[in-house]
Parts: structure tokens; sequence; C-alpha cells
């Protein structure tokens, strides 16, 4: 067996799209090759680029998968990295709203750094052995509900394939032609917009996604109009009866902050059942608030955003996955310093799992949900070792406020 690197990232080299199809045409060669590897390799660069491109328009994209672009995205708004992070098919390093301060739109900035201010003063009041630094950083994971899905405060280093780019473009495209007047999509549409120009220089036409599934459009009552071509997945609005067993399908509200902790669990799928709808509009507040004034003023300051569609927004979301899926995001999140709305879903979303896998004779996989429920929090699971214990400790995971 021998084994060499064919090609690998440099830093601060942008590879022309020529360059990229020459390499995704002599992988495609590979498939077919009656010589060896150095025989493809150094064949004339029009064969290359000519079988890259037949390739491509029979509807063979894998080729495409192996050249990867690492892009710097600075100053997108939240919804832009869900999008993009819901496809699965990506490497990501993005800028904490838990752990650091956020770059708030004008229009939000005052009441962000109001509520920053009050709930560290409510979080110490409630366990004033917390720390000003952790207080701190509770105040913000909370306060961030306040701020726009919208708002162009995020940061990320994000890995995408040739073809994953190209999809994203369609996606992109399908959506910019459709005639809506829903405001989310309205809001939405010129940062797609961008996002497509910006991707522009990479386009490869007839590399779009033709086996994903499809999305609803938004014609028709209840969102539920003619099917129009394959969009991004989070849109995908497809409405799913509930079944649980050895795989599950599980219906439930989260917030938009939360949505995008889950997207970090690729092993499982996450969608919007509906678009969200600002003539329902639900939101959520921080546990940690007891006081009947402040919880009047966290809701008149929610529904003053409301038209910015803020990430405390509560959405109709559902997941799809197996057992051993969920427990694997289950020893993540059940945790003392998970993010308060993720740990809390997570262990009711577990129980629920129980008893439906004991209701539908699942019962191997009833016994390991059990056992990890017997176990309780992640430090307690026998295979690891707690880097960094919870400031509140295992014992408050579950009855924390914060």
């Amino acid at each position: 067996m021998r084994l060499r690197v064919l090609a690998s990232p440099k830093p601060g080299y942008n590879m022309s799209l020529d360059e990229a199809m020459v390499l995704t045409g002599q992988a495609a060669n590979v498939c077919y090759m009656k010589a060896d590897i150095d025989t493809i390799l150094s064949e004339p660069v029009a064969n290359s680029l000519k079988r890259a491109r037949n390739t491509i328009e029979n509807g063979h994209h894998s080729v495409a998968d192996h050249l990867h672009y690492i892009l710097v995205l600075e100053g997108i708004p939240k919804i832009i990295a869900m999008l993009l992070n819901n496809e699965k098919d990506y490497d990501t390093s993005e800028k904490s709203a838990r752990y650091t301060e956020m770059q708030a739109a004008p229009e939000e900035e005052e009441v962000y750094n109001k509520w920053i201010h009050i709930l560290k003063r409510v979080i110490l009041e409630t366990y004033p052995n917390l720390g000003d630094g952790v207080a701190q950083k509770r105040a913000q994971e909370n306060a961030r509900y306040m701020l726009s899905v919208f708002t162009p405060a995020t940061c990320m280093v994000h890995t995408l394939s040739l073809r994953r780019i190209n999809y994203t473009i369609g996606y992109c495209d399908d959506l910019l032609a459709m005639e809506t007047a829903d405001p989310f999509l309205v809001a939405l549409k010129p940062w797609l917009a961008e996002l497509r120009d910006w991707l522009a220089p990479l386009n490869i036409p007839g590399l779009r996604d033709n086996k994903a599934y499809i999305y609803s459009s938004l014609l028709g009552d209840g969102f539920l109009g003619e099917d129009r071509g394959y969009g991004f997945s989070m849109l995908a609005r497809r409405k799913r009866a509930e079944n649980i067993g050895e795989s599950f399908c599980i219906n439930f509200t989260g917030t938009f902050a939360m949505l995008a902790q889950l997207q970090r669990h690729r092993f499982m799928m996450h969608d919007e059942i509906m678009m969200p709808d600002l003539n329902n509009f639900r939101f959520y507040t921080p546990a940690v608030l007891k006081d009947p004034e402040l919880i009047e003023e966290w809701e008149k300051d929610m529904l003053s955003c409301k038209e910015r569609f803020p990430q405390g927004m509560l959405l109709d979301i559902c997941s799809i996955g197996y057992v051993d899926s969920f427990v694997r995001l289950a020893q993540e999140r059940l945790c003392g310093s998970a993010q308060y709305e993720i740990c809390m879903w997570a262990k009711e979303t577990l129980a629920n799992l129980i008893s439906g896998c004991i209701e539908t004779d699942c019962t191997a996989a009833a016994r390991e949900l059990i056992s990890l429920d017997m176990k309780g929090t992640k430090c307690a699971f026998g295979n690891y070792t707690c880097a960094h214990p919870c400031p509140l400790g295992p014992n408050e995971a579950f009855t924390r406020l914060v």
C-alpha cells in the first residue's frame, strides 16, 4: 500500500476555478483509469478540464467534493451561519455569542447592553458564589436572545467543498427567484444575494443539487404550495408525524439560539416545521428571571424587537435521528456548563425517548437511554474526565436557573 498527498490547502492562496476543475477532472479519471495515477496527473490540462465538465454535466458531482476552500465570513448575520451550518457538509469555527460580547446593531445596542447588566445582577444575587466572570458570560448568553438573527455580528471560518459551494449558489438562486411577501424571506434575500455574489467566482454551470430533498414553496395556504426545487435544509418545512423507536422523529419548540446549538450535532437532522410567524410571535424568557416586573420588562423588550426576528423567538422544530445519535448529543449537552435551554431540552427529550422506546418494545434502545439517564451528567458517564468542572457542580446541572 502506498500513500501520498495529492493536494492540500495553502494559507493565503486562492485556488482558481480552472485549477480546481483540473484536479476534479483528474479525480474523475481515476474511476476509469487504465494506467497509473502519475499518467493521469501528467495528462494535458485540456483533457482534465473536458472530463470535469462532462462528469458534472452527467450528474456525477462527487468528484467536485475533493476540492475544499477555507472561507472567512465576516460581518454576517446569524441566520446565514445557521443556513450554512444546517447542511452538515462543512467544518466551521464561529464567534461565540455565549463567551463574547456581540456587536449589536444601533437599534438594539441599548436593550442588549441593558439586559447584560440586569441579568448579571440577577445571576449574582441568585448565585453569589458564581463569580463575576462566569456571571458575565451567562448574562451575555441570555441577553443575546434580544439580538436579531439578521444583525451582522457573526464571524466564522467555514470550509466547503467545490460541490457544496455550488449547491449553495443554487439554493440562493432558488430563493432569490421566489416571489414572496413573507417578512422573514424578504429580510433574508439581500443577505442571500450578497452571499451568492461573493461565491460567484467559483460558480460552475450545471453543478446544482439534483439529489437533495425538496422544500415546499411559499405559495399557497400555510406555505404548503407546489414544490419548488431544492433548497436549504433548515427551511424544509415538512410536517412530520412523530415516532420513537430505534430511530425517532420529534417535534418541539426552541429558539433560534437553541437551533444553532443543535446544528452542531450533524448526525441528526433539524428542520424548521414552519417559517417564523410574526402573527404568532412566541419568545423565550430566561429561567433566572423570577421578578414579575423584570419578566414584564423582558416581554416588553422582546415585543419591541419582534419585527427584527430576535434570537429568542420560539420556532417549531423537527429533529430526526437514531437513538445512538441522541446519546452522543446527550453526552455533551447533559452538563451544567451547556447552554441552559438545550440542556433542559436534552433532559426532557431523554425522558420522552425512554417512554417511547418502552411503549414500542425497543428494549435495547430503552436500556441504553435509561442507563444514560441514571448516570445524570456527562461527568458521571465513566468514560469522560471534565477539564473544567461546571461552576455550580453536577448536582445542580438540571435544577440551575442559568
